[in-house]
């Protein structure tokens, strides 16, 4: 799974998910 949790603003990722979007 690259893609983690995103908040319910839309913000950043939780966790490490840079370099993929």
């Amino acid at each position: 799974m690259v893609i983690t949790n995103f908040p319910r603003g839309g913000k950043k990722p939780l966790k490490s998910a840079t370099s993929t979007f």
